[in-house]
């Protein structure tokens, strides 16, 4: 009888240790499962990274210049979540001046808010244009654009870096009427990025109804060819909003005036906000 409750006893204490086993290895795989859901969400997110960095304050370059007149330039804009983006928000006020009758430049200064990680500064600018002609001299006006841009790289919650940048390319614009076309090709090179290649193509395009100086209403789009590690990307990948915009200009007392240019932007790719709202408005004097 006492070997049979000692058996009994032995019996219950392996059924426990079993049992305890199988305890810490459901437990094990559990955490594991977790710990493997957690890296291949940060992949995601650091992958994806790469697909947001869309400004929703970008605006359309223009190849002329006034020699002497000064402008202070307010832009920024708003764009919804995506298939591939987040809700962000940017920023920027510049100060320009026409230094000659060829060459404009401008300093800026550039805010993002950013889901989840919140509102900073984003980067510092120096924009350059040069005129190339005069307006009218050719079948279409032409500029050259010359941006360097500098990210302030302490306000971003991320392990990669996004390094100084040099945008440029050429200005295009042609009138017809009271039609104007505007196409823009640009390159950007990033120095020293560990968040994009190191060279990037974007273009910028708008078709305008001058209907009179302070109501004009048109069509503008925004493109980038590149992805986050392509040069060349495929087409879902790439970044294209178009939509309508209205913009125009009031005359001031004392020769200055007021700009203003507000477009609502479609995306049609997963790389793009579903929507953009952009604004821009200029004092010039």
């Amino acid at each position: 009888m006492a070997h049979c409750c000692l058996t009994n006893s032995g019996l219950a204490h392996s059924g426990r240790c079993a049992a305890n086993r199988e305890q810490r290895a459901s437990t094990e795989f559990v955490i594991g499962r977790a710990t493997c859901h957690a890296l291949v969400g940060m992949a995601l997110l650091l992958g994806t990274e790469r697909a947001l960095a869309v400004n929703a304050g970008d605006y359309l370059f223009t190849p002329t210049v006034t020699q002497g007149e000064r402008e202070i330039d307010l832009y920024g804009g708003t764009g919804s979540s995506g298939d591939k983006t987040r809700m962000e928000s940017n920023a920027g006020l510049g100060f320009g001046y026409g230094v000659t009758q060829r060459w404009f430049t401008e300093l800026d200064i550039a805010y993002r808010w950013q889901s989840p990680v919140g509102t900073g500064l984003d980067a510092f600018e120096w924009e350059n244009i040069i005129q190339i002609g005069e307006p009218g001299q050719w079948p279409v006006d032409i500029g050259m654009l010359c941006n360097i841009e500098k990210p302030y790289e302490a306000s971003r919650n991320s392990p990669q870096t996004e390094g100084t940048s040099i945008k440029f390319g050429p200005l295009l614009q042609k009138d017809i009427g009271k039609i104007e076309v505007n196409f823009n090709l640009l390159l950007t090179h990033f120095f020293q990025s560990s968040q994009f290649s190191s060279t990037q193509f974007g273009y910028q395009s708008q078709i305008k109804y001058r209907y009179s100086p302070p109501l004009e209403v048109g069509i503008q789009a925004f493109g980038r060819l590149s992805s986050g590690g392509q040069t060349w990307a495929a087409y879902p990948t790439q970044v294209l909003r178009v939509g309508p915009v209205v913009l125009g200009r009031l005359r001031l007392p004392q020769e200055r005036s007021l700009s203003y240019n507000v477009g609502f932007l479609m995306g049609t790719t997963q790389h793009s906000p579903d929507q953009t709202l952009r604004i821009q408005v200029e004092y010039e004097f």
